[in-house]
């Protein structure tokens, strides 16, 4: 039988299938969910959550409105990826054209060439594996940093200006933009790590195909012509020390290719004065000539093993960290949990003709923030009151029981009230928590209005809890129907695929 270990990651391109598809289920008819439900059953279900996802998807790809919009993005990315390869290595041959570019009057400086083809890539290697591993100690290290969340607000924006470009010609696509747009902020954290390697891999394309067409112009221009080649520095550098940094430079590949190994020799003939247009201490054809095109050798291999080769090395590690980013990501959101439950459970009567959670207004631009999954056999909940909020315990233990199959773990906790040493206990017990199927339940109640004291306190409870922890907000009886709307519409603001908030299933209030 196939477990979920060896069955293979979903791609790009079924994720996008798989989030689009989830979009469009949650305003879906129940009757059609009913029915794709139904045809999946025709078939034997794969044990495997993923291997069940891809069955899903397959079946009910032809009723669904963009159904092939994957497959179109995977082919999208291909293009263009294919598309910056060119024009990268077109730009490589065109710095490569003005750097190696020799009309008899002035040899080429070695010094120019390296600094330009080597160091500053060696600069942006170095750099590009100190961001790697910054965001692998700390994947927040670069939030709050000015310029950067300028990038991020200019291109959160752009979708609010399409959004208004398209208000005053389709109004309905406008919204739905708006829609899109809000969905995919509220899934950003889900596809975080195989966003920043998507990212990575495309740059790593860049570069190399960028040293690709500098090394190819520099072969070519030597085959072609009689490129001279000489070094010349303000500097107070001598033959003998440069010669000797040199040396050690071309220490990988000394040993296979001793031409490709410039000696002290070399230097000497080849040291260069612009302002006597001549060689040192000689006459233009006495001293370089002949010596003055084996530079070459050497500069290639320099842009082959300092440039070209550790982009290669981080293209592999970035192919092979998508491949690992893809397999990591969570499929245990509620969304999901409930389609698995929907395909694999028996087809009953729900004893509402449709879900509220649908219905309700929210925030322009929000995804509706889900009701918390019945997990059956849960782990005991770790319950938290919120603020000041009556209720009888006894009710709420009852509520666990029978309609989330879970109990309560240890004493009623208490955050967001005037003692912070509550929310400090609160947050202890949060971070001891060895259980990744216990759930967190807070209970507020409904005209207690969501600030911004409730959105740091989920905030830490997230960083305390994990990524990954279910967090399910149940609010009190009473209130009216826009308190709750407001509860609903402030948690999907929050963008947090793992919180819940269920708007019909109340714990009886104790408020005067």
């Amino acid at each position: 039988m196939t477990t979920e270990a060896d069955s293979p990651a979903l791609r790009f391109g079924e994720l996008v299938d798989l989030e689009v598809a989830l979009r469009q289920d949650a305003e879906a008819e129940r009757e059609l969910l009913e029915a794709d439900a139904a045809r999946v059953r025709r078939e034997a279900l794969p044990a495997a959550r993923r291997d069940l996802l891809r069955v899903w998807l397959r079946v009910t790809r032809e009723r669904r409105q963009y159904g092939e919009l994957g497959a179109t993005w995977e082919r999208g990315l291909s293009v263009a990826t294919a598309l910056l390869s060119v024009g990268m290595c077109a730009a490589g041959w065109g710095v490569g054209t003005g750097l190696f570019r020799y009309t008899g009057e002035h040899p080429v400086n070695v010094l120019t060439v390296l600094v330009v083809l080597v160091g500053s890539q060696v600069a942006l290697v170095a750099g590009t594996l100190v961001s790697l591993l910054v965001l692998r100690v700390s994947p927040n290290a670069y939030e709050g940093i000015p310029l950067l969340d300028l990038v991020r607000a200019g291109v959160r924006n752009l979708g609010g200006l399409l959004a208004r470009a398209f208000s005053q010609r389709s109004p309905e696509r406008a919204a739905a933009l708006r829609r899109a747009l809000g969905y995919a902020r509220s899934r950003q954290g889900l596809y975080g790590g195989v966003e920043r390697f998507l990212v990575l891999r495309t740059l790593q394309v860049a570069a190399v195909s960028f040293n690709v067409g500098a090394l190819a112009n520099l072969l070519f221009t030597v085959s072609v012509s009689d490129l001279a080649f000489s070094w010349a520095t303000t500097l107070n550098w001598t033959p003998e020390g440069l010669a000797d940094v040199l040396a050690r430079a071309a220490a990988p590949w000394a040993w296979a290719w001793p031409a490709a190994c410039p000696d002290e020799a070399l230097l000497q003939a080849t040291q260069y004065s612009r302002l006597d247009a001549a060689f040192a201490d000689a006459a233009l054809g006495t001293r370089g000539g002949t010596g003055a095109g084996r530079w070459w050798p050497f500069l290639a291999m320099s842009v082959t093993v300092y440039a070209l080769l550790p982009r290669l090395l981080l293209l592999v590690g970035s192919h092979v960290g998508v491949r690992r980013a893809l397999s990591a990501v969570s499929l245990d959101t509620p969304e999901i949990d409930r389609l698995e439950r929907r395909l694999r459970g028996p087809v009953v009567q729900r004893s509402r003709p449709s879900d509220a959670a649908d219905l309700r207004p929210l925030g322009e631009g929000a995804q509706p923030v889900p009701a918390p999954s019945h997990v059956v056999d849960a782990a005991p909940a770790l319950c938290v009151r919120w603020r000041d909020a009556r209720f009888r315990v006894g009710d709420l233990d009852s509520l666990l029981r029978e309609t989330f199959r879970t109990t309560r773990e240890g004493p009623l906790a208490s955050a967001g009230g005037y003692d912070y040493a509550d929310d400090e206990a609160l947050l202890v017990r949060a971070r001891d928590l060895t259980e990744d199927g216990t759930p967190v339940f807070i209970v507020a109640e409904p005209w207690a209005s969501p600030d911004r004291a409730f959105k740091r306190f989920v905030a830490a409870l997230r960083q305390a809890a994990g990524a990954r922890r279910h967090i399910n907000v149940l609010l009190t009886t009473g209130g009216d129907a826009s308190d709750r709307a407001l509860w609903a519409g402030y948690l999907a603001e929050l963008g947090d695929p793992y919180l819940a908030l269920d708007p019909d299933t109340t714990v009886t209030s104790e408020s005067a």
